[in-house]
Protein backbone atom coordinates (compact mmCIF):
# COMPACT_ATOMS: atom_id res chain seq x y z
CA UNK A 1 0.00 0.00 0.00
CA UNK A 2 1.29 3.44 -0.89
CA UNK A 3 0.91 6.71 0.99
CA UNK A 4 -0.93 8.45 -1.82
CA UNK A 5 -4.66 9.08 -2.03
CA UNK A 6 -5.10 5.86 -4.02
CA UNK A 7 -3.60 2.46 -3.43
CA UNK A 8 -2.58 -0.26 -5.83
CA UNK A 9 -3.84 -3.85 -5.33
CA UNK A 10 -2.12 -6.67 -7.25
CA UNK A 11 -4.36 -9.25 -9.01
CA UNK A 12 -3.55 -11.91 -11.52
CA UNK A 13 -5.50 -12.71 -14.66
CA UNK A 14 -6.27 -16.33 -15.74
CA UNK A 15 -3.34 -16.10 -18.13
CA UNK A 16 -1.08 -15.36 -15.19
CA UNK A 17 -0.42 -11.76 -16.08
CA UNK A 18 -0.36 -9.18 -13.26
CA UNK A 19 -3.09 -6.56 -13.14
CA UNK A 20 -2.99 -3.52 -10.86
CA UNK A 21 -6.23 -2.13 -9.52
CA UNK A 22 -6.38 1.44 -8.08
CA UNK A 23 -8.56 2.09 -5.06
CA UNK A 24 -9.34 5.57 -3.65
CA UNK A 25 -7.90 6.27 -0.18
CA UNK A 26 -10.97 8.04 1.17
CA UNK A 27 -9.69 8.91 4.67
CA UNK A 28 -6.55 10.46 3.28
CA UNK A 29 -8.50 12.47 0.67
CA UNK A 30 -10.94 13.79 3.23
CA UNK A 31 -8.11 14.75 5.51
CA UNK A 32 -6.35 16.60 2.70
CA UNK A 33 -9.51 18.45 1.71
CA UNK A 34 -10.17 19.37 5.31
CA UNK A 35 -6.67 20.72 5.75
CA UNK A 36 -6.94 22.71 2.51
CA UNK A 37 -10.27 24.12 3.60
CA UNK A 38 -8.91 25.15 6.99
CA UNK A 39 -5.88 26.82 5.41
CA UNK A 40 -8.09 28.60 2.85
CA UNK A 41 -10.49 29.84 5.50
CA UNK A 42 -7.62 31.03 7.62
CA UNK A 43 -6.06 32.84 4.66
CA UNK A 44 -9.41 34.43 3.75
CA UNK A 45 -9.96 35.46 7.34
CA UNK A 46 -6.52 37.03 7.49
CA UNK A 47 -7.11 38.84 4.18
CA UNK A 48 -10.54 40.00 5.32
CA UNK A 49 -9.09 41.25 8.58
CA UNK A 50 -6.37 43.14 6.74
CA UNK A 51 -8.91 44.69 4.33
CA UNK A 52 -11.21 45.65 7.20
CA UNK A 53 -8.31 47.17 9.08
CA UNK A 54 -7.18 49.14 6.03
CA UNK A 55 -10.72 50.30 5.28
CA UNK A 56 -11.22 51.48 8.86
CA UNK A 57 -7.93 53.36 8.65
CA UNK A 58 -9.14 55.14 5.52
CA UNK A 59 -12.31 56.27 7.27
CA UNK A 60 -10.40 57.45 10.34
CA UNK A 61 -8.09 59.46 8.11
CA UNK A 62 -11.07 60.94 6.27
CA UNK A 63 -12.67 61.90 9.58
CA UNK A 64 -9.49 63.70 10.62
CA UNK A 65 -9.45 65.74 7.40
CA UNK A 66 -13.13 66.58 7.86
CA UNK A 67 -12.41 68.00 11.30
CA UNK A 68 -9.79 70.21 9.65
CA UNK A 69 -12.27 71.23 6.90
CA UNK A 70 -9.99 69.70 4.27
CA UNK A 71 -12.89 68.37 2.26
CA UNK A 72 -11.17 67.15 -0.89
CA UNK A 73 -8.50 65.30 1.10
CA UNK A 74 -11.23 63.68 3.17
CA UNK A 75 -13.07 62.70 -0.01
CA UNK A 76 -9.92 60.99 -1.32
CA UNK A 77 -9.84 58.63 1.65
CA UNK A 78 -13.57 57.94 1.54
CA UNK A 79 -13.14 57.02 -2.11
CA UNK A 80 -10.30 54.64 -1.19
CA UNK A 81 -12.60 53.03 1.33
CA UNK A 82 -15.23 52.53 -1.37
CA UNK A 83 -12.69 50.73 -3.55
CA UNK A 84 -12.52 48.12 -0.81
CA UNK A 85 -16.24 48.29 0.03
CA UNK A 86 -18.05 49.28 -3.19
CA UNK A 87 -21.48 48.32 -1.85
CA UNK A 88 -21.29 50.69 1.13
CA UNK A 89 -24.15 52.98 0.12
CA UNK A 90 -23.98 55.24 3.16
CA UNK A 91 -20.32 56.02 2.51
CA UNK A 92 -21.12 56.76 -1.12
CA UNK A 93 -23.58 59.37 0.10
CA UNK A 94 -20.94 60.58 2.56
CA UNK A 95 -18.44 60.96 -0.29
CA UNK A 96 -20.87 63.04 -2.35
CA UNK A 97 -21.57 65.39 0.55
CA UNK A 98 -17.93 65.85 1.57
CA UNK A 99 -16.64 66.41 -1.96
CA UNK A 100 -19.38 68.96 -2.66
CA UNK A 101 -18.20 71.02 0.33
CA UNK A 102 -14.75 71.34 -1.20
CA UNK A 103 -15.79 71.85 -4.83
CA UNK A 104 -14.91 75.39 -5.87
CA UNK A 105 -14.21 75.53 -9.59
CA UNK A 106 -16.19 74.23 -12.55
CA UNK A 107 -14.42 70.83 -12.95
CA UNK A 108 -14.69 70.10 -9.24
CA UNK A 109 -18.40 70.90 -9.27
CA UNK A 110 -18.83 68.64 -12.30
CA UNK A 111 -17.21 65.82 -10.32
CA UNK A 112 -19.43 66.63 -7.34
CA UNK A 113 -22.47 66.30 -9.59
CA UNK A 114 -21.29 62.88 -10.78
CA UNK A 115 -20.78 61.74 -7.19
CA UNK A 116 -24.28 62.90 -6.26
CA UNK A 117 -25.79 60.84 -9.05
CA UNK A 118 -23.75 57.81 -7.96
CA UNK A 119 -24.99 58.36 -4.42
CA UNK A 120 -28.58 58.52 -5.68
CA UNK A 121 -27.92 55.21 -7.39
CA UNK A 122 -27.17 53.66 -4.01
CA UNK A 123 -30.93 53.68 -3.45
CA UNK A 124 -31.03 55.04 0.11
CA UNK A 125 -34.52 56.51 0.15
CA UNK A 126 -33.99 58.66 3.25
CA UNK A 127 -31.18 60.50 1.47
CA UNK A 128 -32.84 61.01 -1.91
CA UNK A 129 -34.46 64.40 -1.29
CA UNK A 130 -31.37 66.01 0.24
CA UNK A 131 -29.15 64.60 -2.51
CA UNK A 132 -31.45 65.99 -5.20
CA UNK A 133 -31.35 69.36 -3.46
CA UNK A 134 -27.57 69.22 -3.41
CA UNK A 135 -27.20 68.20 -7.04
CA UNK A 136 -29.75 70.85 -8.02
CA UNK A 137 -27.64 73.58 -6.41
CA UNK A 138 -24.48 72.24 -8.06
CA UNK A 139 -26.18 72.19 -11.45
CA UNK A 140 -27.27 75.79 -10.96
CA UNK A 141 -23.72 76.74 -10.03
CA UNK A 142 -22.41 75.23 -13.27
CA UNK A 143 -25.23 76.83 -15.29
CA UNK A 144 -26.78 73.50 -16.25
CA UNK A 145 -30.21 75.05 -15.85
CA UNK A 146 -32.30 72.51 -17.76
CA UNK A 147 -30.99 69.63 -15.66
CA UNK A 148 -31.44 71.68 -12.48
CA UNK A 149 -35.06 72.21 -13.48
CA UNK A 150 -35.45 68.46 -13.93
CA UNK A 151 -34.19 67.82 -10.40
CA UNK A 152 -36.56 70.47 -9.04
CA UNK A 153 -39.45 68.79 -10.81
CA UNK A 154 -38.60 65.44 -9.21
CA UNK A 155 -38.51 67.06 -5.78
CA UNK A 156 -41.84 68.79 -6.30
CA UNK A 157 -43.50 65.65 -7.67
CA UNK A 158 -42.90 64.01 -4.29
CA UNK A 159 -43.52 67.10 -2.16
CA UNK A 160 -45.25 70.02 -3.95
CA UNK A 161 -44.29 72.45 -1.15
CA UNK A 162 -40.64 71.40 -1.02
CA UNK A 163 -38.78 74.62 -0.19
CA UNK A 164 -35.56 73.67 -1.94
CA UNK A 165 -37.45 72.35 -4.94
CA UNK A 166 -39.34 75.63 -5.35
CA UNK A 167 -36.12 77.63 -5.05
CA UNK A 168 -34.20 75.50 -7.56
CA UNK A 169 -37.18 75.57 -9.94
CA UNK A 170 -37.30 79.38 -9.89
CA UNK A 171 -33.55 79.88 -10.32
CA UNK A 172 -33.38 77.26 -13.07
CA UNK A 173 -36.24 79.00 -14.89
CA UNK A 174 -34.46 82.36 -14.67
CA UNK A 175 -31.22 80.79 -15.88
CA UNK A 176 -32.96 79.31 -18.90
CA UNK A 177 -34.71 82.61 -19.60
CA UNK A 178 -31.51 84.64 -19.51
CA UNK A 179 -29.52 82.10 -21.53
CA UNK A 180 -32.13 81.95 -24.27
CA UNK A 181 -33.03 78.31 -23.60
CA UNK A 182 -36.72 79.30 -23.46
CA UNK A 183 -36.71 81.08 -26.82
CA UNK A 184 -38.93 78.42 -28.38
CA UNK A 185 -41.30 78.29 -25.44
CA UNK A 186 -44.58 80.16 -25.44
CA UNK A 187 -43.87 83.36 -23.52
CA UNK A 188 -47.28 83.18 -21.88
CA UNK A 189 -46.37 79.83 -20.31
CA UNK A 190 -43.20 80.97 -18.54
CA UNK A 191 -44.91 82.56 -15.47
CA UNK A 192 -41.62 83.89 -14.09
CA UNK A 193 -43.00 86.30 -11.50
CA UNK A 194 -45.49 83.77 -10.13
CA UNK A 195 -42.77 81.11 -9.87
CA UNK A 196 -40.46 83.43 -7.95
CA UNK A 197 -43.25 84.71 -5.70
CA UNK A 198 -44.11 81.14 -4.75
CA UNK A 199 -40.45 80.25 -4.13
CA UNK A 200 -39.82 83.37 -2.05
CA UNK A 201 -42.91 82.74 0.05
CA UNK A 202 -41.54 79.30 0.90
CA UNK A 203 -38.03 80.74 1.50
CA UNK A 204 -38.53 84.20 3.07
CA UNK A 205 -34.91 84.44 4.12
CA UNK A 206 -33.39 83.63 0.75
CA UNK A 207 -31.45 86.70 -0.40
CA UNK A 208 -31.22 85.71 -4.05
CA UNK A 209 -34.92 84.97 -4.46
CA UNK A 210 -35.98 88.20 -2.76
CA UNK A 211 -33.59 90.29 -4.85
CA UNK A 212 -34.63 88.79 -8.16
CA UNK A 213 -38.35 89.02 -7.40
CA UNK A 214 -38.10 92.64 -6.26
CA UNK A 215 -36.31 93.56 -9.49
CA UNK A 216 -38.78 91.56 -11.60
CA UNK A 217 -41.54 93.86 -10.38
CA UNK A 218 -39.81 96.80 -12.16
CA UNK A 219 -40.83 99.20 -9.38
CA UNK A 220 -39.71 102.30 -11.31
CA UNK A 221 -40.59 102.05 -14.99
CA UNK A 222 -38.16 104.76 -16.05
CA UNK A 223 -35.23 102.76 -14.65
CA UNK A 224 -36.27 99.35 -16.04
CA UNK A 225 -34.84 97.64 -19.11
CA UNK A 226 -37.04 96.94 -22.11
CA UNK A 227 -36.73 93.19 -21.57
CA UNK A 228 -37.84 93.44 -17.94
CA UNK A 229 -40.74 95.71 -18.84
CA UNK A 230 -41.93 93.30 -21.51
CA UNK A 231 -41.95 90.49 -18.97
CA UNK A 232 -43.80 92.40 -16.26
CA UNK A 233 -46.38 93.75 -18.71
CA UNK A 234 -46.97 90.29 -20.09
CA UNK A 235 -47.31 88.53 -16.73
CA UNK A 236 -49.00 91.13 -14.53
CA UNK A 237 -50.40 93.76 -16.93
CA UNK A 238 -53.19 94.73 -14.54
CA UNK A 239 -50.78 95.79 -11.74
CA UNK A 240 -49.90 99.54 -11.89
CA UNK A 241 -46.40 100.91 -11.30
CA UNK A 242 -47.16 102.20 -7.81
CA UNK A 243 -48.40 98.78 -6.69
CA UNK A 244 -45.39 97.06 -8.28
CA UNK A 245 -43.15 99.46 -6.41
CA UNK A 246 -44.80 98.66 -3.09
CA UNK A 247 -44.59 94.92 -3.78
CA UNK A 248 -40.86 95.25 -4.46
CA UNK A 249 -40.24 97.35 -1.35
CA UNK A 250 -42.23 94.92 0.80
CA UNK A 251 -40.27 92.04 -0.65
CA UNK A 252 -36.92 93.49 0.45
CA UNK A 253 -38.23 94.66 3.82
CA UNK A 254 -39.58 91.20 4.55
CA UNK A 255 -36.13 89.80 3.73
CA UNK A 256 -34.59 92.07 6.38
CA UNK A 257 -37.22 91.08 8.93
CA UNK A 258 -36.49 87.44 8.21
CA UNK A 259 -32.69 87.89 8.34
CA UNK A 260 -32.00 90.89 10.60
CA UNK A 261 -28.42 89.80 11.30
CA UNK A 262 -27.42 88.79 7.78
CA UNK A 263 -25.08 91.30 6.12
CA UNK A 264 -25.92 89.84 2.71
CA UNK A 265 -29.56 90.82 3.21
CA UNK A 266 -28.57 94.43 3.82
CA UNK A 267 -26.22 94.36 0.83
CA UNK A 268 -29.11 93.11 -1.30
CA UNK A 269 -31.39 95.94 -0.16
CA UNK A 270 -28.54 98.43 -0.65
CA UNK A 271 -28.18 97.33 -4.27
CA UNK A 272 -31.97 97.31 -4.76
CA UNK A 273 -32.38 100.82 -3.39
CA UNK A 274 -29.45 102.10 -5.40
CA UNK A 275 -30.68 100.58 -8.65
CA UNK A 276 -34.22 101.93 -8.38
CA UNK A 277 -33.39 105.26 -6.77
CA UNK A 278 -34.86 104.67 -3.31
CA UNK A 279 -33.47 106.36 -0.20
CA UNK A 280 -31.72 104.47 2.58
CA UNK A 281 -29.07 102.67 0.51
CA UNK A 282 -26.14 104.18 2.44
CA UNK A 283 -27.68 103.14 5.76
CA UNK A 284 -27.99 99.56 4.52
CA UNK A 285 -24.33 99.51 3.51
CA UNK A 286 -23.25 100.82 6.90
CA UNK A 287 -25.32 98.15 8.64
CA UNK A 288 -23.72 95.47 6.50
CA UNK A 289 -20.25 96.80 7.42
CA UNK A 290 -21.20 96.85 11.09
CA UNK A 291 -22.42 93.26 10.99
CA UNK A 292 -19.50 91.94 8.92
CA UNK A 293 -16.46 94.26 9.04
CA UNK A 294 -14.21 91.55 7.60
CA UNK A 295 -16.53 90.08 4.99
CA UNK A 296 -14.79 90.34 1.62
CA UNK A 297 -17.98 90.85 -0.38
CA UNK A 298 -19.19 93.60 1.94
CA UNK A 299 -15.80 95.33 1.76
CA UNK A 300 -15.65 95.09 -2.02
CA UNK A 301 -19.12 96.59 -2.38
CA UNK A 302 -18.24 99.36 0.07
CA UNK A 303 -15.01 100.15 -1.79
CA UNK A 304 -16.78 100.24 -5.14
CA UNK A 305 -19.51 102.46 -3.72
CA UNK A 306 -16.90 104.96 -2.53
CA UNK A 307 -15.24 104.96 -5.95
CA UNK A 308 -18.60 105.51 -7.64
CA UNK A 309 -19.35 108.41 -5.33
CA UNK A 310 -15.96 109.95 -6.10
CA UNK A 311 -16.51 109.74 -9.85
CA UNK A 312 -19.99 111.19 -9.49
CA UNK A 313 -18.64 114.15 -7.55
CA UNK A 314 -16.05 114.85 -10.23
CA UNK A 315 -18.57 114.47 -13.06
CA UNK A 316 -20.97 116.87 -11.32
CA UNK A 317 -18.24 119.43 -10.71
CA UNK A 318 -18.17 118.81 -6.99
CA UNK A 319 -15.38 119.21 -4.49
CA UNK A 320 -12.11 117.52 -5.52
CA UNK A 321 -11.23 117.25 -1.86
CA UNK A 322 -14.42 115.31 -1.13
CA UNK A 323 -13.83 113.12 -4.18
CA UNK A 324 -10.34 112.29 -2.89
CA UNK A 325 -11.79 111.57 0.55
CA UNK A 326 -14.08 108.97 -1.03
CA UNK A 327 -11.10 107.45 -2.84
CA UNK A 328 -9.29 107.29 0.49
CA UNK A 329 -12.22 105.32 1.91
CA UNK A 330 -12.01 102.91 -1.02
CA UNK A 331 -8.25 102.56 -0.53
CA UNK A 332 -8.75 101.70 3.15
CA UNK A 333 -11.25 98.97 2.31
CA UNK A 334 -9.00 97.40 -0.33
CA UNK A 335 -6.02 97.50 2.02
CA UNK A 336 -8.08 95.83 4.76
CA UNK A 337 -8.89 92.99 2.37
CA UNK A 338 -5.23 92.56 1.43
CA UNK A 339 -3.77 93.01 4.91
CA UNK A 340 -6.23 90.57 6.48
CA UNK A 341 -5.73 88.11 3.60
CA UNK A 342 -9.45 87.96 2.94
CA UNK A 343 -9.19 87.45 -0.82
CA UNK A 344 -6.16 85.27 -1.45
CA UNK A 345 -7.66 83.96 -4.67
CA UNK A 346 -9.00 87.26 -6.08
CA UNK A 347 -6.29 89.01 -8.13
CA UNK A 348 -8.46 92.00 -9.01
CA UNK A 349 -8.26 93.43 -5.47
CA UNK A 350 -4.64 94.48 -6.08
CA UNK A 351 -5.66 95.82 -9.49
CA UNK A 352 -8.44 97.94 -7.96
CA UNK A 353 -6.21 99.27 -5.19
CA UNK A 354 -3.62 100.33 -7.74
CA UNK A 355 -6.29 102.12 -9.77
CA UNK A 356 -7.41 104.05 -6.68
CA UNK A 357 -3.83 105.02 -5.84
CA UNK A 358 -3.34 106.20 -9.41
CA UNK A 359 -6.51 108.33 -9.20
CA UNK A 360 -5.08 109.86 -6.03
CA UNK A 361 -1.88 110.67 -7.90
CA UNK A 362 0.26 108.09 -6.07
CA UNK A 363 1.86 106.59 -9.15
CA UNK A 364 4.83 104.92 -7.45
CA UNK A 365 2.56 103.28 -4.89
CA UNK A 366 0.31 102.05 -7.70
CA UNK A 367 3.32 100.46 -9.43
CA UNK A 368 4.40 98.81 -6.19
CA UNK A 369 0.93 97.36 -5.58
CA UNK A 370 0.62 96.05 -9.13
CA UNK A 371 4.09 94.54 -9.00
CA UNK A 372 3.18 92.83 -5.72
CA UNK A 373 -0.03 91.52 -7.27
CA UNK A 374 1.83 90.29 -10.34
CA UNK A 375 4.23 88.37 -8.11
CA UNK A 376 1.42 86.92 -6.01
CA UNK A 377 -0.94 85.97 -8.84
CA UNK A 378 1.44 84.58 -11.43
CA UNK A 379 -1.35 82.77 -13.24
CA UNK A 380 -3.33 85.99 -13.79
CA UNK A 381 -0.76 88.44 -15.19
CA UNK A 382 -2.75 90.09 -17.96
CA UNK A 383 -4.54 92.82 -15.98
CA UNK A 384 -1.32 93.75 -14.17
CA UNK A 385 0.69 93.86 -17.40
CA UNK A 386 -1.84 96.16 -19.06
CA UNK A 387 -1.98 98.60 -16.15
CA UNK A 388 1.76 98.63 -15.62
CA UNK A 389 2.49 99.08 -19.33
CA UNK A 390 0.12 102.05 -19.55
CA UNK A 391 1.59 103.72 -16.47
CA UNK A 392 5.19 103.11 -17.53
CA UNK A 393 4.38 104.71 -20.90
CA UNK A 394 2.91 107.75 -19.11
CA UNK A 395 6.10 108.02 -17.08
CA UNK A 396 8.27 107.66 -20.16
CA UNK A 397 9.81 104.42 -18.90
CA UNK A 398 9.78 102.68 -22.27
CA UNK A 399 12.03 99.76 -21.31
CA UNK A 400 9.81 98.81 -18.39
CA UNK A 401 6.70 99.26 -20.54
CA UNK A 402 8.12 96.99 -23.23
CA UNK A 403 8.72 94.26 -20.64
CA UNK A 404 5.03 94.28 -19.78
CA UNK A 405 3.90 93.87 -23.42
Amino acid sequence: MTSVSTREIENRTPSGRRQLKRELNVPFLLGSLGATLVISLAAYGLWNWQVSRTASAFLRRAEQFERESKWLEAATYINRYLVLAPSAGEERVHLARVFAKGAEDYPQKQRAIELCYLALGAGISDEEASLRQQVGDLLLGNERFIEAGTEAKKLLEKTPEDRAGLRIQALALMGQFRSGALARESQDSIRMIETFAQARKANPGDVTLASILANLYCPVTARATDVDLQLVRREIPEVPETTRGQLAIDCMNELIRSQPKDPQAYLARFEFRGRWGYTGASEDLQLALKLAPSDVQVLLVAAQDARTESRKLIADGGSRKEADRQLGIAEAFYRRIIDQKLAEKIPLVHVALGEVLLELGNKEQAIAIWQAGLKKFKNSPRAYHEHLADLYLQLGQLTEAEQML
